[in-house]
């Protein structure tokens, strides 16, 4: 057995070789027949056949047909699917609504070409021609480039013409064209076939549809962006005994977009909360899109604020002030001012909190005398420093004495000199006059220094309720 594969070993690898030498000859030289299949697309003819009598047709089967090719094994060896055409002339429809399906190979007229599987013709469904206008939306693909926006898109024509069968254009929703934004920063132009769908947007693909503009024309405007603050304010005013109180409110900012010149007015967003009548907190959720400035766009158009205001019911107190609290301004030094009773009764409106907190100095109270320039008695009103969440009730007064001061001491001084005047005169009387006068001039001098003494006395009682 081993002598079998050893002796003789040159001869027999000889005789491999020879064979195998002999065997590519007998390939090459005769050529034998192979087979191959192919799955074609089949192309419909003369289909304005059907469209001239008012009608389309949509191919129910037998778009694609899969062949088998038989020819030489060279020429089944540099065969492809695009070397073959396959057509149906629906010209010639049967009564079925069948067309025979013609294939031909375009690169070799030796090829033998038989249908695989059970599609041999192209079956369709005649139905009538059905035209009607759609408007064209936009689809926006893609991201812009960091700090811009995408606006809106608009397009020539904004409406367009659908023709198609009944059938298929009664599946029609809308008809849209894609448009690619992707790493945009400016405003641009482009252009894109328009395609239609259904209402799951799901693309109705049909050979009996048609549209009257190929390509549409779209302008999609790109702004920049920037991010402002939010505020809320409230307006009109609660049920009487009550006041608006803290507002709390989500976001606190946005992002806007827009030209640049129209952004660069705006750095905030005021937002109004009615709280009218109101007695218990408000709740609202306000679209933001109403505070928006004209050509200023949000990022996110469904952008709301969440906003609570608490309403707060309103307490009272009263501070008693006396006239020592009681600041006068612009007086004259001419005049004394007197505060006359005993106190004012101040009363005082707000959250319990807030009113509790006041003490007569942060009210600083105030009288201004400027103009009163005349003895009398006046009632003037009172001024108070404003306290955050705090209102005076009304608007208390206080009376005011005011007095001339050259006016009191005139009679002091008369009676001084009438004093002086008289005791010359009795000084020129006969002696027993002169006694007499001198003693009446002493007792009177008494008298005055008493009525002086008295008067001094009154005066520092006075100036206790007098402010200069």
């Amino acid at each position: 057995m081993k002598k079998l594969f050893t002796e003789n070993i040159g001869l027999k690898i000889i005789s491999v070789i020879v064979a195998i030498i002999l065997w590519l000859t007998i390939v090459y030289t005769y050529d034998p027949a192979k087979t191959a299949d192919f799955t074609i697309p089949v192309t419909v003819v003369n289909g304005d056949s059907i469209t001239n009598l008012g009608k389309v047709y949509d191919v129910v089967e037998g778009s694609n047909v899969t062949i088998r090719a038989k020819a030489k094994t060279s020429i089944i060896n540099s065969l492809k699917a695009s070397d073959f055409k396959a057509t149906a002339d629906v010209s010639k429809l049967s009564p079925t609504m069948n067309a025979n399906i013609d294939v031909t190979c375009t690169k070799s007229s030796n090829v033998e070409i038989s249908f695989v599987g059970s599609v041999k013709m192209l079956k369709v469904k005649l139905e009538e021609l059905v035209t009607k206008q759609f408007p064209v939306t936009v689809n926006q693909n893609g991201t812009p480039a960091e700090g811009y926006y995408v606006g809106s898109s608009s397009t020539k024509p904004n409406l367009i013409t659908v023709s198609g069968g009944e059938s298929t254009i009664d599946q029609i929703s809308t008809i849209s064209v894609d448009v690619n934004v992707d790493g945009a920063n400016r405003s641009f132009f482009s252009e894109a076939e328009p395609s239609a769908y259904d209402s799951t947007g799901t693309r109705i693909t049909s050979d009996t549809l048609s549209f009257s503009s190929i390509p549409v024309s779209v302008t999609t405007k790109v702004y920049e962006t920037k991010e402002v603050a939010i505020f809320v304010e409230t307006n009109g005013n609660p049920y009487e005994g009550y006041t608006a109180g803290d507002v709390d409110y989500e976001p606190k900012s946005v992002i806007i977009a827009g030209n640049d010149s129209d952004l660069s007015g705006v750095t905030s967003l005021t937002l109004s909360l009615d709280v009218s009548g109101k007695i218990t907190d408000v709740e609202e959720t306000i679209p933001l899109s109403d505070a928006l400035p004209t050509n200023v766009f949000l990022t996110d158009p469904d952008t709301t604020v969440s906003v609570k205001c608490k309403i707060n019911r309103i307490d009272s107190r009263e501070i008693a002030l006396g006239a020592d609290d009681i600041k006068l301004t612009d007086t004259d030094e001419g005049f004394d001012y007197i505060v006359t009773g005993a106190s004012v009764n101040v009363t005082l409106k707000g959250l319990k909190d807030d009113i509790n907190s006041v003490t007569v100095s942060k009210l600083s109270p105030t009288v201004d005398m400027a103009g009163f320039s005349m003895e009398g008695t006046y009632n003037v009103k009172l001024s108070f420093n404003e306290v955050e969440g705090v209102s005076v009730e009304g608007t208390p007064e206080v009376t005011i004495e005011v007095v001339d001061k050259t006016k009191e001491e005139e009679p002091d001084n008369t009676a001084t000199d009438s004093g002086i005047t008289d005791n010359g005169g009795n000084a020129s009387d006969n002696g027993a006059g002169d006694n007499t006068d001198n003693n009446s001039g002493r007792s009177g001098d008494n008298n005055s220094d008493s009525s002086s003494t008295g008067s001094d006395i009154g005066s520092e009682d006075i100036n206790s309720d007098i402010i200069k």
